[in-house]
């Protein structure tokens, strides 16, 4: 029967998919998170925006504000409430997830999408669950069996008993919940029972510069051992740490899980500043403290939202990462354009304010990071490292204290049935004790200093044994000092170029990372074969076939040959893909309509060409030639999204696919083919349209330096790796540079 596997987060989720499944199709999963988001209704409602809840409760304080005069000044104007409102709503969050007062979810219902084609749901269970979710899933259950995975401790043993109440002892229990009954199996005796035991090591240090050295020093002692560095991992209780890794991260070893938050951004920062000094400026209030604004950024006097959004949009970004921090703002704004006309009442600053809150928590995901993992703690739930660092083992730290427990005492949460901060630090525990028994090494690092104590969790026999608080050595203090990097470095392969000619795809290849040029057309090794269905390849072949045999180029009639030929399919996946392609590449054949009526005609398909440029020999395939009158059009059929061409700073170019066609046809290397005028595009089939490259000539001009660079020094060329390791990613050699 199939299932729908539910983790407790997406990491978990991928682990369990790397660890079970190598080939065939995934299963069908989800975070908990992510299904009860989906499947939860409540009857005539339509759930709010995260971002407007701020607004809401803020007015609602407004218009009650006679009889909120105990909460003190803290929503005296929006700018003041937004600074002191989070812990609110985590209050109020936390009575609703546990269902303390039930008026606004009497009405919740399942939605049944499941029903028809699930037969079991079971969950890959990490934590303790929430009341809300209990209540959800015991609705399913009456529909659906339900089961459990659990391993159970000394630290959430009682938890489980009381949830399901039978009698559990230490170890892992598979629980199957269906019509209200239970049944349960255990599995493995005991959890700790392993051939060998954790080594654990607890260091204190007097400073963040020295743990940071005790970090570096430690990996470089394991790579050193053959360790591979996709099995250490830095697991951080406060993921803010994560700022002093970033600094001394140079050679970018590491890969942060967290990102990195839009709210350190100097655009976000400066922004916020400006904004709040304008409110405050507004409102005849003395200015804010605010942090030092860039200077190269001016922030104008917004007249109103749209004006806001006119100078975002015309933001320059000097830089990939200021391209990707405007990119989350415009996204941002697409969402907030929802709430605008809610928030009528409020200035255009503190509108912006608003905007500002919202994406304060968007994070940017670490492109290019490392192979050495940096998670925070609850990142590590269902996952197992063999080589762990936890730094920052500090009180204050472990446990992590929550806003929500500032509102009752222990007393009133037992009362109410709240959870209270001994459940929150047993659940804490039991994910520590989870990952230092899934470790073989495991360094614990603490501060201890006037202001920074170790951790009470540190007392906990069971989750650390007996081992002791050991001082650091002060040679860590003095790590960055003497220049060491982490003891991690590439082969090298120098050897000479004894290839006469290039493809398109070739110099390409070469251009962007030496080191797969000399796996796969110097020593030869060949790709991957590749069993899935090549749809781009497909529609090309058509293509080629219907306009050969065509006079009178009917487009209407080509049309249905190509859907006629492209419902030729051997897979279920092949059908769908075709499908697809046929509703994209009718505006193709649209297209060809109003082309036919400007004068062009096809007349050339798949031409095969080889010319000597720059001393080498250029060779490859045209996929179509266009001609008017004596001028030619040469095309490159590309089914692909989001098609750019490259702009004209084509030093940094490796794409010559274009010039090298435009070449072909100088050269005369294509037959019956004289033109006294040549163009050349990509013609995207997705977005029915030809595509050009800005200058041709500048451009053909840039690949014979390069193709002379390349001759220059062909007897000795360093194939080096691909400088962005992005190129790496479906890399059929990635497991030879270990780039995986």
């Amino acid at each position: 029967m199939e299932s729908l596997h539910l983790f407790s987060n997406t990491r978990a989720m991928k682990h369990f998919f790397v660890q079970n499944y190598t080939e065939d199709f995934l299963p069908s999963a989800k975070s908990i998170a992510e299904f009860l988001d989906f499947i939860l209704r409540v009857e005539g409602k339509r759930k709010i925006p995260p971002f407007l809840r701020n607004f809401y409760l803020y007015q609602a304080i407004q218009e009650n504000y006679q009889n909120t005069q105990k909460l003190g000044n803290f929503a005296r104007n929006f700018t003041q409430f937004l600074l002191n409102s989070t812990f609110f709503l985590k209050f109020y969050d936390e009575l609703c997830a546990e269902c303390v007062s039930l008026e606004s979810l009497a009405n919740f219902d399942i939605y049944a999408f499941y029903d028809d084609h699930l037969e079991i749901i079971q969950i890959h269970l990490e934590g303790f669950f929430i009341k809300i979710e209990i209540k959800v899933l015991r609705k399913i259950s009456k529909k659906l069996p339900i089961t459990f995975e659990l391993n159970l401790d000394s630290f959430n043993q009682e938890y489980y008993t009381k949830l399901f109440e039978i009698p559990l002892e230490i170890g892992f229990y598979e629980i199957v919940l269906f019509c209200n009954k239970l049944s349960y199996d255990k599995i493995v005796q005991n959890i700790n029972s392993k051939g060998k035991e954790s080594q654990v090591q607890v260091l204190e240090f007097r400073d963040k510069i020295a743990e940071v050295g005790g970090i570096f020093a430690q990996i470089d002692v394991w790579l050193g051992q053959g360790i591979t560095p996709e099995q250490i991992c830095i697991v951080l209780p406060n993921e803010e740490f994560a700022h002093y890794l970033r600094l001394f991260d140079k050679a970018r070893n590491f890969n942060y899980a967290m990102g990195s938050a839009l709210k350190s951004s100097a655009l976000y920062r400066n922004l916020k500043n400006a904004i709040k000094a304008q409110n405050a400026q507004a409102n005849c209030n003395e200015s804010p403290q605010v942090e030092e604004q860039d200077s190269t950024l001016a922030i104008p006097n917004f007249l109103d939202f749209e004006s806001f959004k006119e100078f975002l949009q015309n933001l320059e970004a000097n830089s990939k990462e200021a391209q990707r921090v405007k990119e989350k703002f415009l996204e941002g704004l697409e969402q907030f354009d929802f709430a605008l006309k809610y928030l009528t009442s409020l200035s255009v600053q503190e509108q912006i304010l608003a905007f500002l809150d919202m994406i304060e928590e968007v994070t940017l995901d670490d492109v290019g990071g490392g192979r050495i993992s940096v998670v925070g703690i609850l990142e590590t739930r269902g996952m197992c490292f063999p080589y762990v660092i936890i730094p920052e083992f500090n009180a204050g730290n472990v446990p992590s204290l929550s806003d929500k427990d500032l509102f009752l005492n222990t007393a009133m949460r037992e009362k109410i049935g709240l959870p209270t901060r001994k459940s929150r630090e047993n659940l804490q525990k039991h994910y520590y004790a989870k990952l230092l028994q899934g470790s073989c090494q495991a360094w614990i690092m603490c501060l201890s200093n006037d202001e920074n104590k170790p951790s009470r969790f540190l007392l906990e026999d069971s989750i650390f044994g007996n081992s002791p608080l050991l001082k650091a050595d002060t040679r860590y203090s003095e790590y960055f000092l003497s220049g060491k990097a982490l003891n991690y470095q590439e082969c090298e392969i120098v050897a000479p170029l004894e290839i006469k000619d290039f493809s398109a795809t070739s110099l390409q290849c070469f251009l962007t990372c030496p080191r797969k040029f000399y796996y796969r057309y110097i020593l030869g090794f060949k790709e991957t074969a590749n069993e899935a269905v090549n749809i781009g390849s497909k529609i090309h072949n058509i293509l080629k076939e219907i306009y050969q045999r065509t006079q009178d180029y009917n487009m209407d009639l080509m049309y249905q040959e190509f859907c006629k030929e492209m419902d030729k399919s051997h897979s279920l996946k092949e059908s769908f893909e075709s499908a697809l392609a046929k509703k994209y590449l009718k505006n193709f054949f649209e297209s060809e309509k109003v082309r036919l009526e400007s004068g062009w005609i096809p007349f050339a398909f798949e031409q095969d060409f080889c010319f000597e440029f720059a001393g080498f020999a250029l060779k490859g395939r045209i996929d179509r030639i266009d001609k008017r009158g004596n001028e030619v059009c040469v095309l490159d059929y590309k089914y692909k999204r989001n098609l750019k061409v490259e702009s004209k700073n084509y030093e940094k170019a490796t794409d010559f696919q274009l010039p090298i066609y435009v070449l072909a046809i100088q050269k005369g290397a294509i037959c019956a083919c004289n033109p006294k005028q040549i163009q050349a595009g990509f013609y995207d089939l997705y977005e029915a349209q030809i595509k050009r490259e800005q200058d041709l000539n500048a451009k053909i001009e840039v690949l014979q330096e390069k193709l002379e660079t390349i001759k220059k020094d062909s007897k000795e060329v360093n194939f080096v790796l691909a400088s962005k390791r992005e190129a790496c990613q479906y890399c059929d050699f990635i497991y030879l540079c270990n780039r995986y």
